[in-house]
């Protein structure tokens, strides 16, 4: 866990220091990342978070964590892919979908296609519980109806993750 971050500003622009990020203000933001799996059968990997965690324990979500100080929103998605599934992601299996504010997080959100059975991901325990495949035409509404993503969010999964997809399989 990536106890001190860089301090984003309302606008996304870095203030040029770090900070403990349980100490962070109502106007300084950190930097987070989402990674949306998924194979060659339009199925999206989801992950149960662990029942320890703060935030939303035992919910089905999608691979993400917190950029730490110093690192880059590409290099801290493959970490986070890495350490909570057991599974190493290249950068050119990577597209880059966007960034926005979710619940006073700055996030940037990418997708990649992985085609690992999910009987060959090594779970970190203290972060998931369990992985699924969803097909994407399930997996959407399901995202849409979490309480917890707004409407910035929403509409980039609704279109580029849709786009990126069904565009890369296609290829």
């Amino acid at each position: 866990m990536c106890e001190f971050v860089d301090v984003y500003d309302q606008h996304g622009n870095l203030k040029g220091y770090t900070k403990e990020r349980k100490s962070l203000t109502t106007d300084e933001y950190l930097l987070s990342v989402h990674i949306y799996l998924y194979n060659e059968a339009y199925e999206l990997v989801l992950q149960k978070r662990a029942m320890c965690k703060k935030e939303m324990p035992g919910v089905w979500c999608v691979t993400g964590g917190v950029v730490a100080t110093k690192e880059t929103s590409i290099h801290a998605a493959k970490r986070e892919v890495k350490e909570e599934l057991g599974i190493v992601i290249n950068e050119d299996q990577m597209c880059y979908l966007g960034r926005c504010f979710n619940n006073n997080y700055l996030v940037d959100i990418y997708s990649a296609q992985c085609n690992v059975p999910l009987n060959l991901y090594q779970l970190k325990e203290d972060e998931v519980m369990a992985v699924k495949l969803m097909k994407f035409k399930d997996a959407l509404p399901y995202l849409n109806s979490l309480s917890y993503n707004e409407t910035a969010y929403l509409n980039i999964i609704n279109t580029k993750l849709r786009s990126c997809i069904f565009e890369t399989v296609n290829n």
